[in-house]
């Protein structure tokens, strides 16, 4: 079953006069191993205890606040991954961390921040580009504390995903993604009624993703009206919040300017697509690494990362030879996608050059990956883990460096503005 069809009329948009959000930066300490290897992060928030978890290649950290305390907490069992994931459940502080190896991968489940570990095995008959979800089970409520973790994983014909109700312990059976589903998975992210959902790059020519009425029993698709999948780019992402409304976030195909639609009928209908950068003020040419999250209702943020000039005539952002570059930005909606408002997060670019998404075959470009994460603290305050490429020092003019080549891993946290939870007003 395919869902997903008229698009509804979007809200009028426009830029909100509130101040923009700024943040403060958490950098990974240069002595640590794996400090300058951090490309496609995850990072989760355990409000339990304030505790960051960081995750890339086949490292784990863990950043404390407000000292801004970075530890290294990697388990022993998750060294051999090849594709890094992390996520924690915010209520619990139950973390899965580790990643692909194949079919099977190696996790390891902790429940209190990476002091201990427990070995986890997913298995799928799809050996790349993992996903971790984790959030309530189909009636019931935070209350009752049951949890299902899904692991999804893709390869070009078909997408599959396992879950656990044991946080990770045992595993079931992995089932396939069906309605023409292929290729670049978002992570799983979970509604509070239990409704999973996987946004994916190309369902039958439109982003879209899977979804899950059933705990993951079943998984069925949804396509989203006015999307046609981008022929350059990366993963979709997903936020939900409490009225069950899900929105989703992707780089348009052709400019890949940052795009967000929302649903209120578990991705039926849709409305119509926007450019959330729009009106902005900033050079944003083109986005990628989309990350949402979602707080009360219809409060939800989407980090992202921007080009600051087009490319050449016949060539995109993503490209070899792409001269420019990207910064940090989060864009912010309080009233349901009625208006938005964009920061840029950091003042120096965090990447020179292009992007490259050919996978293992790219020459060049390749330093970042292929995401960035986001999450929230228990305040409402946006977090967000990526891979900065000019930590070793990017030139004042970007157009005399083709491409920079770090990846050193950043946690950024919002130190003002309006939280993304009501009760908590502005910071």
């Amino acid at each position: 079953m395919v869902v997903g069809s008229a698009a509804v009329a979007a809200a009028p948009r426009h830029v909100s006069p509130r101040p923009a959000p700024a943040f403060a930066s958490y950098p990974i300490p240069t002595t640590f191993p794996g400090a300058n290897t951090a490309g496609e992060p995850s990072v989760g928030v355990d409000w339990r205890t304030g505790a960051i978890l960081y995750q890339a290649e086949s490292w784990t950290f863990r950043l404390t606040l407000p000292s801004g305390t970075w530890s290294d907490v990697s388990p022993v069992y998750t060294g051999l991954n090849i594709d890094p994931v992390l996520v924690t459940d915010p209520y619990s502080g139950v973390t899965l961390a580790g990643g692909d190896t194949g079919g099977c991968s190696v996790l390891a489940q902790s429940v209190d921040d990476g002091q201990t570990w427990h070995p986890s095995l997913p298995c799928t008959l799809t050996p790349d580009h993992p996903s971790l979800g984790i959030g309530p089970a189909v009636g019931t409520s935070r209350q009752q504390n049951k949890r299902v973790v899904y692991y999804c994983q893709q390869y070009p014909a078909v997408d599959e995903c396992t879950r656990s109700t044991d946080d990770g312990s045992t595993w079931l059976p992995a089932v396939p993604v069906l309605g023409g589903c292929l290729g670049l998975s978002g992570h799983v992210k979970v509604g509070v009624d239990g409704t999973a959902y996987l946004p994916m790059r190309n369902c039958n020519g439109h982003v879209g993703g899977g979804i899950s009425l059933d705990n993951g029993l079943t998984w069925n698709s949804y396509q989203i009206p006015g999307a046609p999948w981008p022929s350059h780019g990366f993963d979709p992402s997903l936020a939900t919040t409490p009225d069950n409304t899900v929105y989703e976030s992707w780089a348009r195909d052709g400019d890949y300017l940052p795009m967000v639609a929302w649903s209120k009928d578990h991705g039926k209908s849709w409305s119509k697509p926007v450019d959330v950068s729009h009106g902005s003020g900033f050079p944003v040419y083109g986005t990628t690494f989309q990350a949402a999250v979602g707080g009360d209702d219809g409060r939800v943020a989407v980090a992202y990362l921007g080009a600051d000039r087009p490319p050449a005539s016949g060539t995109s952002i993503f490209d070899p030879g792409y001269v420019g570059a990207w910064y940090l930005y989060a864009s912010y909606t309080y009233d349901a996608g009625a208006h938005w408002v964009t920061t840029r997060i950091q003042p120096r670019p965090v990447q020179l050059g292009p992007i490259c998404d050919n996978g293992t075959t790219c020459l060049s470009g390749r330093n970042l990956l292929d995401f960035m994460d986001a999450t929230l603290t228990s305040d409402g305050r946006l977090v967000v883990g990526y891979a900065n490429g000019c930590s070793g020092g990017c030139p004042a003019d970007p157009t005399k460096v083709a491409q920079s080549v770090g990846s050193w891993g950043v946690v950024v946290v919002q130190k003002s503005g309006l939280s993304l939870f009501a009760r908590f007003g502005s910071f």
